[in-house]
């Protein structure tokens, strides 16, 4: 794709591996493509970056790679045993249990952030 544009890319500056998750079983990889238009250009870029963007998802058809989400509800909360049975084993081994939050956020320099209501609302 980028060859077959040399007018619009200068070519593949990276490709790397960002994140493997071997638990969910799926590798996160990033690409970056230089362009020959600076940002002053920014619509031009970003309309080429678009037609890659679309350029990437049919190859991904193409290729059968899918996205597939986790089952839901993920239940992300503790047990109150499994809680207990957590602190003790940090505790014999030698790393003492997190600290609790502080009241209205954390040291100098942090705010407090608040998600109870991102959550509730089934946006977080």
């Amino acid at each position: 794709f980028v060859r077959n544009r040399p007018r619009e890319w200068i070519g593949l500056s990276s490709f790397r591996a960002t994140t493997v998750n071997a638990n969910e079983a799926y590798i996160e990889y990033m690409v970056c493509i230089d362009h020959r238009e600076s940002w002053a250009s920014w619509t031009q870029v970003r309309t080429s970056q678009s037609d890659l963007m679309g350029f990437g998802v049919e190859l991904a058809k193409k290729l059968d790679i899918v996205y597939r989400q986790p089952t839901l509800p993920i239940d992300l909360n503790l047990k109150q045993q499994q809680a207990e049975d957590l602190v003790r084993q940090m505790a014999s081994s030698g790393n003492p249990p997190p600290a609790p939050p502080m009241p209205g956020g954390g040291g100098a320099g942090t705010a407090p952030i608040e998600s109870r209501g991102l959550v509730e609302q089934g946006r977080l």
